[in-house]
């Protein structure tokens, strides 16, 4: 009778535990086939991602961690042959991922990345913005505190010249989620869009300290930093200070590149360092191989900033005398010139006065003439 019993235990004992294993084994391998096509879907191998989700799912049906990858590789997939001008494909694999988007949204009604998916879709893929937000805004109402439904949603008001309800979203995603190298790259570019660049700077900084992986985006987000310190320097001349190592860094990263040099020759010239300003100048124009943009910036400097006109005339001259110069330069030019030669007018004029020199007066006339000329060429 005791064995009996004991047999019957081990039996019930082994029962139950093969139904554990049964229960537990379609969740484990959902999982397993979702690693699989995740690793896939890194490697934008999207065919083999799709595949190895779709096991996941009959596993699972409602597994959303699979669906939304799922989704991501039908986009991944019908984007690329959008790009290829294969539109009807492409699409296709696009409405394909709207439809697991909504499949979401049935399993769970308080997942709000369903339809913050669709908003993707709607705003980066179809470009149907009024649609977009609606979605995005049907996200936010189910989670408020989705902050990449925020993002979006401020994306989609920039795209569409919504500037104060964008600038309003971006705000509320940056405090909701600070360390987001994403949504204080692209807050810190729109600030620099509205020339709002002493804002701007802040931004773009904390995206560089968090780490931008794309080495394109860092770059971007440097310059438009050297920019903001330029352009903002203009009436907050601190700023010129404290984007200089940024221009410094820029040249090492790539110390052929030209325009580099004007953006660092304009900070010099912001914070009074004339010979530091005037060597990035000659450096831009040597490795520009004499672009008219480069001689201008020192042209310019030249006349207006320096008061140098005699030296800033031959810089000048070399400009008009570019072969194939465009007429939009070459009037730059002729004007620029005049302006130099009316500036050794009255410095000449004035002298002569103040020495009672008649000789020179007659010759300030002569200069007032030559700006008339370089006037009337331009």
């Amino acid at each position: 009778m005791m064995k009996r019993l004991l047999l019957s235990l081990i039996l019930l004992t082994g029962t139950i535990f093969a139904q554990e294993q049964q229960q537990a084994e379609p969740v484990d391998s959902a999982k397993v086939w979702f690693s699989i096509g995740r690793d896939y879907l890194n490697k934008n191998m999207f065919e083999d991602a799709i595949r190895n989700f779709k096991r996941s799912l009959r596993c699972n049906p409602n597994f959303i961690p699979a669906h939304l990858e799922l989704a991501k590789a039908y986009i991944g997939i019908g984007t690329s042959y959008i790009s290829k001008g294969i539109s009807d494909t492409g699409y296709m694999f696009i409405d394909s991922a709207e439809a697991v988007y909504w499949k979401i949204r049935e399993i769970d009604s308080t997942d709000s990345r369903g339809l913050q998916g669709l908003g993707f879709i709607y705003s980066v893929i179809k470009k149907d913005y009024n649609k977009a937000i609606e979605y995005y805004k049907s996200a936010l109402s189910v989670d408020p505190e989705n902050v990449d439904a925020l993002y979006g949603l401020a994306k989609v008001y920039q795209n569409i010249g919504e500037k104060t309800a964008a600038d309003s979203v971006y705000k509320a995603a940056v405090n909701k989620n600070p360390n987001s190298v994403g949504i204080n790259y692209s807050y810190g570019l729109f600030l620099v869009e509205l020339s709002r660049y002493d804002e701007a700077i802040p931004y773009l900084e904390r995206a560089l300290q968090l780490g931008i992986e794309d080495k394109d985006k860092e770059k971007e987000v440097l310059v438009a930093i050297v920019k903001s310190g330029v352009e903002g320097g203009k009436n907050k001349k601190e700023l010129y200070q404290k984007v200089l190592p940024y221009a410094d860094t820029l040249i090492k990263i790539d110390s052929t590149n030209y325009v580099y040099y004007i953006y660092r020759g304009d900070i010099y010239a912001g914070i009074g360092k004339r010979a530091q300003a005037l060597k990035d100048y000659d450096a831009a124009i040597n490795l520009s191989d004499n672009n008219p943009v480069a001689i201008l910036k020192k042209a310019m400097y030249l006349t207006y900033d320096l008061k140098l006109y005699n030296d800033a005339v031959p810089v000048i001259q070399k400009l008009i005398g570019l072969p194939e110069l465009t007429d939009y330069y070459k009037a730059l030019g002729y004007f620029l010139l005049g302006d130099a030669y009316f500036g050794i007018a009255n410095s000449t004029y004035q002298n002569a006065k103040a020495k009672g020199n008649r000789a020179g007066a007659g010759e300030a006339v002569r200069y007032y003439e030559m700006a008339k000329d370089a006037y009337t060429n331009a």
